[in-house]
């Protein structure tokens, strides 16, 4: 299975997405970019964009809610995902638990004034750079900044979590006017989930910056990058699709098999 997904749009924005490529490996957005091969959709990107539906779901279903209705709208999603559970090797009580904590966390949060945005647009001008928010909280004045992350191994905050989250934070005050200083990375895997809180700081959101502006020059060279992923995992990270066209493919898993030796 494939998806269309690139790097960039139409307009030549990146995506926020691209921030995670670059900094895993250059070589390989570069590849992405220039050779708009599909990139893979595994089980597990299949998993993610599943949890993004039902908590975009529960938030639209939340709106007009009241507290006598919320058994029915948790047993409505409760009942609509059974056909999935086995499919994404979800434990049942988990997941059914998942449902009535968010159920009732988003009903709350709104009766509190808090206004709750999943699934949000957003690009920047001054950056071109855009992306959609998993979820974006107001309320008097104050953004929280959410990113959903489906994992099968530790729930570790990355520097490219971070700095998505920053550039999200960055558009957000350029479309909304608003400062965000904090943000959440929620990461779920088939039995638990864990929240991160982020600093959004102005350090952090420099940083992203100066990422971005990094990523407009590669892709604008004609020449692939020297650089290229300097972790294990990076490598055997990549799909198929693009380790084919790597250039430095062998060179790379031949180094990194070598030191994995030494140590």
């Amino acid at each position: 299975m494939t998806t269309h997904c690139s790097p960039t749009n139409s307009n030549n924005y990146l995506r926020v997405s691209s921030i995670s490529d670059f900094l895993i490996c250059p070589l390989r957005l570069w590849l992405k970019v220039k050779t708009k091969v599909p990139a893979p959709s595994t089980l597990e990107m299949v998993k993610g964009r599943f949890l993004h539906q039902i908590k975009h779901e529960i938030n639209e279903a939340t709106n007009q809610a009241t507290a006598e209705s919320l058994s029915q709208i948790i047993d409505s999603f409760s009942e609509s995902v059974k056909p999935y559970l086995e499919i994404f090797n979800f434990d049942e009580d988990f997941l059914n638990n998942y449902i009535m904590e968010e159920v009732w966390k988003d009903w709350g949060m709104k009766q509190k004034g808090i206004k709750i945005i999943t699934e949000l647009p957003l690009k920047s001008e001054t950056l071109k750079v855009s992306g959609r928010a998993d979820r974006v909280e107001f309320f008097n004045g104050f953004v929280w900044v959410w990113e959903l992350k489906t994992t099968n191994g530790s729930a570790k905050i990355k520097e490219y979590h971070k700095l998505q989250l920053a550039t999200y934070a960055l558009m957000i005050e350029e479309e909304y006017d608003l400062p965000v200083r904090k943000g959440f990375v929620e990461f779920v895997n088939d039995q638990n989930k864990t929240i991160a809180p982020v600093l959004l700081d102005d350090k952090i959101k420099s940083k992203a910056k100066e990422v971005i502006v990094h990523i407009h020059l590669l892709l604008s060279n004609s020449q692939p990058p020297s650089q290229y992923a300097n972790t294990v995992w990076g490598c055997k990270s990549c799909p198929n699709e693009i380790t084919k066209m790597c250039p430095l493919w062998k060179k790379i898993t031949e180094e990194h098999n070598t030191l994995c030796l030494k140590r």
